[in-house]
């Protein structure tokens, strides 16, 4: 699963070797700490670096706490429209990032 927000990008997977546990991976440190950070202080597992991995930053949760993450940031939303949210980051490039997933998922989804 792939999670954008205001906060950053994400990927989440099943730990293939760990049943009940999602490996949560980010390309930026910031951005999986940002998720982490959704209900309050994160006090749980370190983030751990894998410079030669396709997301670099990763932590194991289990599973409940991933879901419970989740319903924290969108419990959050504070803004009426996503795009105008993205529009005023301070993070110019992932805004800008963000604005070009949702142009390609329109265009894709409107031919089909």
């Amino acid at each position: 699963m792939w999670i954008f927000s205001e906060k950053g990008m994400i990927s989440a997977v099943a730990h293939r070797d760990k049943p009940g546990v999602t490996l949560v991976r980010a390309r930026r440190r910031e951005h999986l700490a940002a998720f982490l950070a959704s209900c309050g202080p994160w006090t749980g597992s370190e983030i751990c670096q894998m410079p030669s991995a396709d997301y670099e930053y990763r932590i194991e949760l289990s599973s409940e706490t991933f879901s419970l993450l989740l319903a924290a940031q969108a419990m959050a939303i504070d803004y009426p429209n996503f795009k105008g949210k993205c529009d005023a980051l301070p993070d110019k490039d992932y805004a800008h990032a963000l604005h070009k997933v949702w142009a390609v998922i329109h265009t894709a989804v409107a031919r089909n």
